[in-house]
């Protein structure tokens, strides 16, 4: 789960948050990434590559991948996390 988050952070946030070792996960930093990542033109598959590594920690936030998809018009694959 960290090396994804590791590589999201880069991608999107410019630098490596979870690089530093002493930086730890929580459930309102991975629903940050989520958020980010499903909003507008995020990039869905690696919201659900995120939320898979998320689903492991037993940390998902379902509704925004949900959203995600909806916004897109992605509707049979929001319904398939149902």
């Amino acid at each position: 789960m960290q090396r994804a988050k590791r590589e999201i952070s880069r991608k999107h946030l410019g630098y490596g948050i979870y690089d530093n070792p002493r930086m730890y996960s929580n459930q309102e930093t991975d629903g940050c990434f989520l958020d980010i990542l499903t909003k507008g033109d995020g990039d869905m598959k690696i919201a659900v590559e995120l939320h898979d590594a998320i689903l492991k920690g037993l940390l998902a936030n379902t509704a925004m991948l949900i959203r995600g998809f909806c916004r897109q018009g992605r509707m049979n694959e929001a319904s398939e996390l149902l």
